[in-house]
């Protein structure tokens, strides 16, 4: 019941694992996808920025220069109306003496005397008031299309910031989800290794005939960055596996190996000479363990053990010949105990 439990649980977070991962690895394709077309989006924004610049400023250099043109307009024409008064005055002035003096010559005289004293003729004047309102109409039409280009580009510009806006979000959001996704994964984890540290503990008493093992996790920068496995033989101290004997981590390593069975039973399994470094009584605990497994577990075992063979369903061997042809011969054990009972 306690295998059974411990094999439920262990699958559950496994498939819940399996689950987590795959919705991370989807996770983050999205997220680099959608971070490239953030980077597209700020170095198209970057260059828009750069374009609304320059419009703005030639908006603003062809305002000055039409607030420059009117000016001057406006200054011409103050100028021509004051030509046109000052000249009606030395006509008028000029008819009111023409009737009264008996000099002609003298009055000529006055005449361009008078006359000097308008700087700029009317008609100069005009046409130079003409030609500003040429200079202005031209103006105006370069600068109603700089305004009209510049309102398109902030259409745009914003158009851009608003998708860029969107993609910000998205990748808000699927990073937080990525985030729930790691915990999740962490969690299904630490169930796992903790269902595997109890049957581990099991199987290692087992195969060393006591004593204790434990699965440590080793945290890294932000993340489990490994786990390690810490055993206690009987009647020795605590110590890491690298600090065992080599019979002793071979026999480590397949109680690692016997726990996650336990846990994750499999059809078949094969196990190659894994039995090499043993003594006797390990063997034999081995195979008791071997045998409690076989029950869910097909095993293919290489091995040139006799007490492991011993335990053997079918025996497999390989021999040559004299023909040096090498020859595969099997038994069945239990057809043979049978006939020779």
């Amino acid at each position: 019941m306690r295998a059974a439990a411990l094999t439920s649980d262990h699958a559950g977070a496994c498939a819940e694992a399996e689950r987590a991962e795959e919705e991370a690895r989807t996770l983050a394709s999205e997220i680099d996808s959608l971070q490239r077309q953030e980077a597209a989006l700020d170095e198209a924004l970057r260059r828009c920025e750069t374009e609304l610049a320059a419009l703005a400023a030639e908006c603003d250099r062809l305002d000055r220069a039409l607030h420059t043109v009117e000016s001057e307009i406006a200054q011409a024409q103050a100028a021509s109306e004051q030509a046109s008064v000052a000249e009606r005055a030395v006509l008028e002035n000029a008819a009111w003496e023409l009737a009264w003096t008996e000099d002609p010559a003298r009055l000529s005289d006055e005449l361009r005397s008078a006359a000097a004293t308008v700087s700029d003729p009317p008609d100069r004047l005009e046409r130079r008031v003409a030609e500003l309102r040429r200079r202005w109409r031209d103006l105006s039409q370069f600068g109603e299309a700089a305004i009209a280009q510049y309102e398109s580009e902030r259409a745009r510009y914003e158009r851009l910031r608003a998708e860029l806006e969107d993609v910000r979000t998205t990748i808000r959001t699927l990073r937080k989800l990525s985030a729930d996704l790691d915990q999740q994964i962490e969690r299904s984890f630490a169930r796992s290794l903790r269902a595997l540290d109890r049957a581990l503990a099991t199987t290692f008493a087992e195969l060393f005939g006591g004593g204790r093992a434990r699965l440590v996790a080793r945290d890294g920068t932000g993340s489990i960055e490994g786990v390690e496995l810490v055993v206690q033989p009987a009647g020795k101290r605590v110590r890491s596996v690298q600090q065992l004997s080599g019979g002793e981590r071979a026999l480590a390593a397949i109680a690692l190996r016997f726990a996650l069975l336990e846990l994750d039973p499999v059809p078949f399994c094969v196990l190659d000479e894994v039995d090499a470094a043993l003594d006797e009584a390990n063997v034999l605990r081995f195979r008791t363990v071997l045998e409690r497994l076989a029950t869910r577990t097909q095993f293919l075992v290489i091995t040139h053990n006799r007490a492991t063979i011993e335990a053997a369903g079918t025996l497999y061997g390989v021999t040559m010949g004299e023909d040096g042809v090498s020859k595969v011969v099997s038994l069945r054990i239990a057809d043979y105990v049978h006939t020779e009972h």
